[in-house]
């Protein structure tokens, strides 16, 4: 079993502020000394506000439940470590409405606690606010401490 809760803004994607949170059931798919790979489903509420012109088409705020299913994966090599989920998130009362993420990570190691990474988060919305694309991507490099 698993469960969340998150709140988060996005002024890029004129989102004033979100919170989701859901219930639901996660499984190893298959894992072994290179990795693992896993898979989920779960029932998500999602409430969320948008900055907006009264002139927008798309509403300014929305209260729905999504049927959010994902797939994971991890491979570890000698000198990389890659990290990967894809969600899909259904809404429940139009099944038009789809939101697909997905985020990978490539990571290397610089120290024992140290490691440079690239990160790939992308984001598709089947009905994005006004004035913003449907399909969304951002590169990060960094640098990544564990202690």
């Amino acid at each position: 079993p698993e469960w969340y809760l998150q709140a988060n803004y996005d002024r890029a994607q004129l989102l004033k502020f979100r919170t989701i949170g859901g219930v639901g059931a996660r499984t190893p798919v298959s894992e072994g000394r290179w990795g693992e790979v896993g898979a989920g489903a779960s029932l998500m509420f999602e409430d969320e506000r948008l900055e907006l012109p009264d002139t927008a088409a798309h509403p300014r705020k929305t209260t729905t439940v999504r049927a959010s299913t994902f797939v994971s994966f991890r491979l570890v090599a000698s000198q990389v470590l890659v990290t990967s989920t894809s969600y899909v998130q259904t809404r429940f009362d139009d099944l038009g409405d789809v939101r697909v993420l997905h985020d990978l990570s490539v990571a290397t190691p610089v120290s024992d606690r140290l490691a440079m990474t690239v990160s790939l988060d992308m984001r598709y919305d089947s009905g994005p606010p006004d004035g913003l694309s449907a399909l969304d991507a951002r590169l990060r490099t960094g640098l990544t401490f564990q202690y």
